[in-house]
């Protein structure tokens, strides 16, 4: 199907309050797929996805508005959008909302809460959140060094061929 087809049949879903068609028309226009790429109609169609209590939405809402500013209120909404979607089970919002808790950023700093919303990522899958572990584990950051937890994440990353992980695994066996 090309892109204009796929468009329209999306559109006529999203039109009718489907949140997952919402979300995907969201991210035709935030990569310009079967349309120009236009921010603020994808901004649009997340939000609506984001209404109808779809993760992704909520989380590509957050960045895009984490992006445009650091005001209060989009502070605040960007760190509810995470939240919502970290509840909902979304890993990347996890992974996006336990990095707020490690700089402080819409949330009061707390290296606790950021540990377990970047162990409930990383054991969900997302890779990127298991490197991240294997790296604090590995060099101590947030706590003291673990290198059995460092090896445990950098494996699970590796496992999904993530290459640093990978170096980093081979690293630790040298040592």
């Amino acid at each position: 199907i090309d892109g204009a087809m796929e468009y329209r049949k999306t559109f006529v879903r999203a039109d009718t309050g489907n949140s997952e068609s919402q979300f995907e028309l969201g991210l035709m226009y935030s990569n310009g797929e079967g349309v120009v790429a236009d921010e603020t109609e994808a901004l649009k169609w997340y939000r609506l996805a984001a209404d109808n209590d779809h993760s992704g939405a909520m989380n590509n809402l957050a960045v895009i508005l984490s992006n445009r500013g650091k005001s209060a209120s989009i502070l605040k909404e960007v760190t509810n959008l995470y939240r919502k979607a970290a509840k909902i089970g979304d890993e990347v919002a996890m992974y996006n909302f336990a990095n707020r808790y490690f700089n402080g950023t819409g949330v009061k700093k707390n290296i606790k809460l950021g540990l377990k919303h970047m162990r409930n990522s990383a054991e969900l899958g997302y890779v990127t959140a298991q490197f991240s572990l294997g790296r604090m584990y590995h060099t101590g950051e947030h706590g003291d060094a673990n290198f059995g937890m460092a090896m445990h994440w950098y494996a699970a990353a590796a496992n999904q061929d993530h290459s640093d992980a990978h170096f980093n695994l081979g690293e630790m066996h040298r040592d």
